[in-house]
């Protein structure tokens, strides 16, 4: 599996994963996490990056849930298609 962090693989049921928002969805934690410190700035790397490229990114509420058949939009492409 490869994606985009290809060093952390796990499998997860859709029922229990969240879409990105600005506030982290479960317990804080209270120990310091190197590899999730750097896996935050990767993801902001990326979201730079949309940022730069859509011109916004849109956060989801908190404890959003993701969902395969209503996919949150967090950038909208011309010509009416959008990406999740």
């Amino acid at each position: 599996m490869r994606g985009f962090f290809p060093l952390h693989r796990a499998w997860v049921s859709i029922n229990n994963c969240f879409v990105l928002s600005k506030e982290y969805p479960g317990p804080e934690k209270k120990k310091s996490n190197i590899n999730f410190e750097k896996s935050l700035v990767q993801l902001q790397h990326h979201i730079d990056q949309l940022k730069t490229l859509y011109g916004h990114f849109t956060y989801a509420p908190p404890q959003t849930l993701l969902s395969k058949t209503k996919p949150f939009k967090f950038v909208s492409i011309i010509d009416g298609i959008n990406i999740c």
